[in-house]
């Protein structure tokens, strides 16, 4: 079986208060996506071929800052007075700033993913959406190669709570 490391481009969405883990998304039903797939090689080879792209797009796209102030807002001011008898009372409410902070992101970030995709591409690459395993299959009912099979139909993953996954074909 060819065991398939977590790797950091594998985005997962968040949902609530946290994200959800890598094998919660597996008991879910949801697919891997964009995962780099070439047949033939193993996931050491996987794995060196994307610390290479990665390098890589670092050096050709380096990180540009951009900072900006973010909009803010003033609540309103409200006054509200109250009589008894001779005496007056005022309560002010409001005047808050909120926001107006500052923010930056890296204006280089879509580039540089590009050009990681554009590095694997040129390694003979393909990057595929792999299926969870259906809920019957186990480890026993995939293949036993180590190296990546043909991608198919039958191309699946599967994880376990501790987070290790498996991608294989099932056979039968």
């Amino acid at each position: 079986m060819w065991k398939m490391p977590l790797l950091a481009f594998l985005s997962v969405g968040l949902s609530g208060c946290s994200a959800p883990t890598f094998y919660d998304n597996y008991k879910s039903g949801n697919p891997l996506r964009n995962v780099p797939y070439k047949q033939g090689i193993t996931s050491i080879e996987q794995q060196r071929d994307v610390n290479d792209c990665q390098i890589e797009a670092v050096q050709r796209v380096p990180q540009r800052i951009v900072a900006f102030q973010n909009q803010s807002y003033t609540s309103p001011i409200q006054t509200n007075c109250n009589s008894f008898g001779y005496q007056t009372s005022c309560l002010t409410s409001g005047g808050q700033v909120y926001g107006g902070g500052v923010s930056t992101f890296d204006a280089n970030s879509g580039l540089r993913i590009r050009a990681f995709g554009l590095c694997l591409v040129a390694k003979g690459y393909s990057f595929v959406n792999i299926p969870a395993c259906p809920r019957k299959i186990t480890s026993s009912n995939l293949d036993k190669s180590e190296t990546m099979l043909p991608f198919s139909t039958n191309t699946c993953y599967l994880a376990t709570p501790d987070g290790h996954s498996l991608v294989g074909n099932i056979v039968n």
